[in-house]
């Protein structure tokens, strides 16, 4: 059996303190802030971009066992597409919207 070669970079979870278990790929929160994180090779530095944009949304390292995390990142209502990149690789996105509380009880 073949067995599926994990990517060199990746986001792996986007969520927030009380709305469990995450926010799913496409999903939409609420929430201010949000926590994101991955893997990366080890000592590298991740950068995250909200779209296409030139100029990233943040940056970090890993730590010695090549997670990274962003914690309490601030949003707006909006739809963001997250995008981690180190060493020159890009992660698959990660989309959401960030709706207002009122519109979120409409649903």
């Amino acid at each position: 059996m073949a067995t599926e070669k994990l990517p060199l970079l990746a986001i792996v979870w986007v969520g927030t303190r009380d709305q469990l278990p995450y926010i799913p790929d496409g999903g939409t929160t609420t929430a201010r802030k949000v926590f994101v994180q991955g893997y990366a090779p080890n000592d590298s530095q991740v950068l995250l971009f909200d779209g296409d944009g030139p100029k990233e949304f943040a940056k970090t390292f890993t730590d010695v066992h090549g997670i990274w995390k962003f914690e309490d990142m601030a949003t707006s209502i909006k739809q963001y597409k997250l995008k981690a990149v180190a060493n020159g690789e890009s992660s698959r996105p990660w989309s959401f919207t960030v709706l207002a509380p009122d519109a979120a009880q409409k649903r």
